[in-house]
C-alpha cells in the first residue's frame, strides 16, 4: 500500500473517531478561522467563578455529613469525598484555563482552539458533578 493511500484511510478513521466523540466541531472550527480571543476567555472564567466556583465554595463552607449521610437540601452539609472529587475537578478547569490563556497569549489559534475545548469539557465535568449531587449550578 501506498504511503498516500494510507495517510487518507488513517484521516478517514481518525475524523470517524472524531465525530463519534464530537471532537469534530472543534476541527471545524480551526477549519472556519474560529479564533479563541481574551474576550472568550474572560467571560468563560467570570461564568465559571460565578457558578460552578461559587458552588463549590458555598459546599466546602458547609459543616462535615455526619458518617453515612450525605447532602440534601434538609440535611446541607458536605461529604469529604464529593469535596474532594470537586476540587480535583476545579483543578483541571484551572489547568485548562491556564493552557488557553499560554495558547492565546503567544498567538497559537490553533493551539488555543484545542485548549479552549479541553476546557469546555473540564467545566462540563465539574458541572456534572455538581448537577448529579443534587447541589446546584
Amino acid at each position: 500500500m501506498n504511503m498516500k493511500l494510507l495517510y487518507i484511510i488513517l484521516t478517514a478513521i481518525s475524523l470517524a473517531g472524531c465525530a463519534t466523540n464530537g471532537t469534530l466541531g472543534t476541527i471545524t472550527s480551526v477549519a472556519n478561522n474560529f479564533v479563541v480571543t481574551q474576550s472568550n476567555l474572560d467571560s468563560a472564567r467570570n461564568s465559571y467563578d460565578g457558578t460552578a466556583l461559587a458552588t463549590l465554595k458555598g459546599y466546602s463552607a458547609l459543616p462535615r455529613c455526619p458518617k453515612s449521610t450525605g447532602f440534601t437540601v434538609a440535611n446541607p452539609c458536605h461529604t469529604r469525598n464529593l469535596l474532594v472529587r470537586m476540587r480535583n475537578a476545579d483543578n483541571q478547569v484551572d489547568i485548562a484555563f491556564n493552557k488557553t490563556q499560554d495558547q492565546i497569549t503567544s498567538g497559537n489559534n490553533t493551539g488555543a482552539v484545542a485548549a479552549w475545548n479541553s476546557l469546555q469539557t473540564a467545566i462540563a465535568v465539574i458541572k456534572k458533578i455538581i448537577s448529579d449531587n443534587g447541589i446546584g449550578v
